[in-house]
């Protein structure tokens, strides 16, 4: 998919045929990471924003499960702001950087945030759910999704948190 680029498709035909069905998802990955972008800070040598561009390196890092790359814009990231943790940052919906690799089932993302320290039981703002609800509701399949529910609870995620009409997560899933 050319919006997304979670998806790839064997021909032009399945892309068309799988159209209807992908567009919701591709418009929700959209939002979730374009909400994790920042507004603009300072210039880079290639006339982009620090921030901006990092932001979108990792967003990109995070689609390719390029792990060295996400530890490398992390440790530039803390270099420049040492105060903003890049890993949980939250956008205005509260959704990070792991809610994102969670929904889009990124394993090996997920494994690389958890190491960086990302917080497992951070609860976006807008719809009260956790990484791990949103691994549970992804659209991936079973044994992605079973893969990153494990990474997670081994790192200590809520399964008692409340979600959306006071819901337990356990009950979600």
């Amino acid at each position: 998919c050319a919006r997304c680029k979670l998806v790839c498709y064997c021909s032009k035909e399945c892309q068309e045929g799988d159209a209807q069905s992908h567009k919701s998802l591709c418009e929700k990955l959209q939002k979730t990471s374009a909400a994790l972008m920042p507004s603009p800070s300072q210039d880079d040598d290639n006339g982009r924003t620090t921030s901006d561009g990092l932001l979108k390196d990792l967003k990109e890092a995070i689609i390719e499960e390029d792990c060295q790359k996400i530890e490398d814009i992390h440790k530039r990231w803390s270099s420049l702001y040492p105060h903003d943790l890049l890993i949980n940052r939250q956008s205005v919906e509260g959704f990070t950087w792991l809610h994102f690799a969670c929904w889009s089932g990124k394993i090996a993302a997920v494994k690389k945030l958890l190491e960086l320290k990302a917080s497992v039981n951070l609860i976006a703002n807008v719809n009260k759910r956790t990484p791990l609800v949103f691994a549970i509701e992804s659209p991936c399949d079973d044994k992605t999704v079973m893969e990153i529910v494990k990474l997670l609870l081994d790192e200590g995620a809520e399964v008692n948190g409340q979600g959306p009409d006071r819901l337990c997560q356990p009950s979600i899933a």
